[in-house]
């Protein structure tokens, strides 16, 4: 597993000793100076023998304490992030082994054996831990911050995977620590292998669901989602405010990136606003989820060789570092490279055409051929159009696209693909039909679009 800021390196760090109590409401304080921090992470203690370094970002306890049973590398910016926060929560997740060697109290409800919510209490002056004893740190281990938000956000995931939408204060919290985890994402975020590559979605929450049947459940397995979540379908609140819950629960299990309908603009005419506006009774909900937008990733390297992106490649850009150097939060852009990135298709043809989308252009073979060879890459994923039978391959199997929406707009009779990589980039198209139905009361009948976008 990826982590942002991370030594993946196996290396011996401090651990105190098991102790018992409780540990109550906390406040995080981190300095803005420094650039990397330890992270730890920590049980319940009857005292505070705690040593936290450097001490301008110290994690320590008030009347009830903590002790630490392990660490991890943090980015510094990544807490500075938080600096408006009046409490934070240390989410812990540690593999199986790690469990079974330094057990986890079990009174923290509604998470999973390997991965629960710890509160820190008011900082009090540290004092050293009189004895430490050593332990290897698993390298699957992971510290990540979360904003304390209005309800626990585990119990909003499994509202949401009921299909049952947020209140807008909820939806308001959420949005604005996905930003705070979003921002400090790159414009080609790197992803580790093994992964499972999406298209489309749509707002088809239920088909969202039939997905995750068959490539499991987030954060079991890790998703890499290609854009273009809203519009079209009937749920697009749900279907973003889920990925979007996933991304802020364990933001190194899943990437999203941007996609064309991830705009203001389009979202206006093709249905998320009107939905939106339908739900919540005004457009704050809209106007949360497009400041979102803007901080979505343009694309994705997994391990170094797969490029994705939503649309296809540009005549502006023909290296990886020339995206990465573009300012990716804003509306999407009518024209340039951001726009190519997003809205462009590839064609039979050779060089550039003009794309009848009236958007991003159509690009051949030999384009694709020489921007994998010019980046080292071995494939090209993306989404963006409607394929009938899931997926297709082109160019010699240089590019393909991935469509996750199936009987997209209810009635195109279409079956939707996920594209598996495994640890060596070996690639598994994995198909599957619509949810049923009459599980969903979808609307037999419903006007077709004028056109796919």
């Amino acid at each position: 597993m990826h982590t942002h800021g991370a030594d993946s390196r196996n290396e011996m760090v401090p651990f105190a000793p098991a102790r018992s109590s409780l540990a109550a409401s906390a406040r995080l304080r981190a300095g803005s100076d420094a650039s990397v921090t330890d992270i730890g992470i920590f049980a319940p203690a009857p005292t505070a023998d705690i040593q936290h370094r450097p001490a301008s970002h110290r994690i320590v306890t008030g009347s009830a304490s903590l002790h630490r049973v392990g660490i991890q590398k943090a980015s510094a910016s990544r807490i500075r992030s938080c600096s408006r926060i009046g409490n934070t929560r240390a989410s812990v997740s540690l593999p199986p082994h790690a469990l079974s060697s330094h057990p986890l109290p079990s009174y923290a409800h509604g998470h999973s054996a390997s991965s629960r919510l710890y509160a820190l209490t008011d900082p009090l002056p540290p004092r050293l831990a009189d004895r430490h004893w050593t332990a290897r740190r698993p390298s699957a281990s992971a510290v990540l911050l979360h904003r304390t938000m209005g309800s626990d956000l585990d119990l909003q995931i499994e509202q949401l995977k009921k299909c049952q939408p947020l209140s807008e204060t909820q939806v308001k919290e959420l949005c604005l620590k996905a930003r705070e985890i979003l921002i400090e994402e790159g414009n080609v975020q790197h992803v580790d292998a093994p992964v499972t590559i999406c298209g489309d979605i749509h707002g088809q929450f239920f088909d969202l669901m039939e997905l995750f049947k068959h490539g499991g459940m987030c954060p079991e397995t890790n998703y890499l989602f290609l854009g273009d979540f809203v519009d079209r379908g009937f749920y697009s609140v749900e279907t973003f405010l889920l990925l979007l819950a996933f991304k802020v629960r364990y933001p190194d299990r899943i990437t999203l990136i941007r996609g064309n309908h991830e705009s203001r603009q389009i979202t206006q005419v093709y249905g998320f606003y009107d939905e939106c506006v339908r739900k919540y009774g005004s457009v704050n909900v809209w106007r949360y989820c497009c400041e979102v937008f803007d901080y979505l990733a343009l694309g994705a390297v997994v391990d170094g060789r797969v490029f994705c992106v939503h649309g296809g490649l540009s005549p502006s850009i023909s290296t990886l570092d020339q995206i990465r150097n573009i300012d990716r939060k804003q509306e999407v852009p009518h024209d340039g490279a951001m726009c190519d990135l997003l809205w462009s298709d590839p064609d039979d043809i050779t060089g550039w055409g003009m794309s009848p989308r009236g958007a991003g252009y159509l690009f051949g073979g030999d384009v694709v051929q020489q921007f994998a060879h010019t980046n080292d890459l071995d494939l090209i994923a993306r989404a963006h159009q409607l394929v009938l039978e899931g997926y297709k391959l082109m160019f010699d199997q240089t590019i393909v696209t991935v469509w996750s929406a199936p009987n997209y707009c209810y009635r195109c009779g279409n079956v939707a693909s996920i594209l598996k990589l495994d640890d060596a980039l070996n690639q598994k198209y994995e198909t599957f039909d619509a949810a049923a139905q009459e599980a969903h009361g979808v609307p037999a009948k419903r006007p077709a679009p004028e056109y796919f976008l």
